[in-house]
């Protein structure tokens, strides 16, 4: 029976990764989308079971009165664009992953929350590994286990929604559908544009991967929290307020016009 979050089951819960090494297909430069197998290794780590929800989010605004820096005016109106003007949060998107928030966004809750923002790998092997299928749940894909344009919601749905059938092997909900997630790598030695890894729920499901300009907020980009491990068991009291962010590939791109490029699947940007 499918499951959305309820008051009685906040979604803040992290999981713990003692990583395997494993054997996957993965974009290896994503300025020329180059693809191969690889061999990852990772040290311990801890990542979100879901997606950070609008009503998380909105506690953190409440205790920090954060306000976004970033961005021209375009992309800083877009701040929470699906809360509504003057008068917050919705009480139905309240455990609807939160949306309309750029990379710094994402790092500065992740930050207030001791945290960070996954890696590439990082995320990939807590959606995939240790079984290493296609999809979270295994190699046929299935509309009924995620939130993706072939399952026709036409828009979020509360985080959990499709658990237990669309958990990762580790257990995490969400990593197929619902939102793009913000993730600490960027191109070559840049730090102007990061990879999201999803797809969000107006995207196909075969649209994994894409790059982002860190100031770009839309209807299905959020994101998810990671943490270090110091011990197996306990978490890190405090991240460092500047880390230095995961890299792939070479620092080719200079400037985009674009505010992101078409996801990766060997396909093309949905229309």
């Amino acid at each position: 029976m499918r499951k959305g979050m309820n008051e009685q089951a906040c979604p803040e819960t992290f999981i713990e990764v003692k990583p395997e090494e494993f054997c996957r297909e993965i974009v290896l430069d994503f300025q020329t989308m180059e693809t191969g197998l690889a061999t990852i290794s990772l040290k311990p780590f801890a990542i979100g079971r879901y997606p950070v929800t609008n009503g998380q989010f909105h506690r953190f605004l409440q205790a920090t009165h954060y306000k976004p820096q970033n961005g021209d005016a375009v992309t800083s109106e877009l701040f929470l664009a699906c809360w509504e003007p003057g008068a917050g949060l919705p009480q139905d998107l309240w455990f609807h992953p939160v949306t309309f928030v750029s990379y710094d966004d994402s790092v500065a809750y992740a930050r207030w929350a001791n945290g960070r923002l996954p890696t590439y790998k990082e995320w990939l092997y807590a959606a995939c590994a240790p079984t290493n299928h296609k999809f979270p749940w295994g190699d046929t894909f299935s509309p009924d286990r995620c939130n993706v344009r072939e399952s026709e919601q036409g828009g979020t749905t509360p985080v959990g929604y499709y658990s237990p059938q669309g958990d990762s092997p580790i257990g995490c909900a969400d990593m197929m559908g619902n939102v793009w997630e913000w993730t600490a790598t960027t191109l070559g030695d840049g730090e102007e544009f990061f990879v999201a890894m999803g797809p969000g729920w107006d995207h196909h499901s075969f649209q994994t991967e894409i790059v982002l300009d860190r100031s770009y907020r839309n209807h299905s980009v959020g994101f998810r929290v990671a943490k270090d491990l110091v011990d197996p068991g306990f978490f890190t009291a405090e991240i460092a307020e500047h880390a230095e962010p995961d890299r792939i590939g070479p620092s080719l791109m200079k400037t985009q016009k674009k505010p992101f490029r078409t996801p990766t699947g060997r396909g093309r940007e949905a229309s």
